[in-house]
């Protein structure tokens, strides 16, 4: 099996069923082989099923149906490795955060920042500064070319707190 093929077959459940609410427990429900199969092969740097790997291959009208978890408040924490993790495995393709290429690039990046939010939402207050860090790059860039936004030079904390913010609730 794949995870086309998983997603696939998800798929095909998904408009048999049409549940309200599609959740990980739905997945376990209603596909327990494909639930083995993504607790097993598909898996993030820090070895955390990567849902949004398996959500982004969903239809659109499904993908607004997930919810992955309740929100809990995390106790926040410095963990330098699992931020390493994540960049290390994709170091010769960084300049991709601050101007990708292609459409291939742009699918990286966002790939590799939702990876720093995942684990900057469980609290990692390091995986955090570094998404701000990156993020203000792209946000600067679109100062300068949007002149919508050009009112926004000069306010560097409140962009911070609004990426951070962004962070939060994604």
């Amino acid at each position: 099996m794949t995870l086309t093929k998983a997603t696939k077959t998800l798929s095909v459940l998904l408009k048999k069923h049409d549940p309200p609410v599609i959740n990980p427990t739905w997945i376990l429900k209603y596909a327990p082989n494909i639930y083995a199969y993504i607790h097993k092969h598909i898996r993030t740097e820090n070895n955390q099923i990567d849902w949004d790997n398996v959500t982004s291959l969903l239809q659109r009208r499904f993908q607004k149906r997930w919810i992955r978890y309740r929100h809990k408040q995390y106790k926040p924490y410095e963990d330098k490795s699992e931020v390493d993790l994540i960049l290390n495995k994709h170091k010769d393709k960084l300049y991709i955060l601050i101007a990708p290429t292609n459409e291939k690039d742009s699918e990286l990046r966002n790939r590799i920042i939702i990876s720093l939010v995942r684990i900057a939402q469980k609290g990692n207050t390091l995986a955090q500064q570094e998404i701000i860090h990156w993020v203000r790059f792209i946000v600067d860039d679109w100062i300068d070319k949007y002149p919508q936004l050009c009112k926004w030079r000069g306010f560097g904390g409140l962009i911070d707190e609004k990426i951070a913010g962004c962070i939060r609730c994604y």
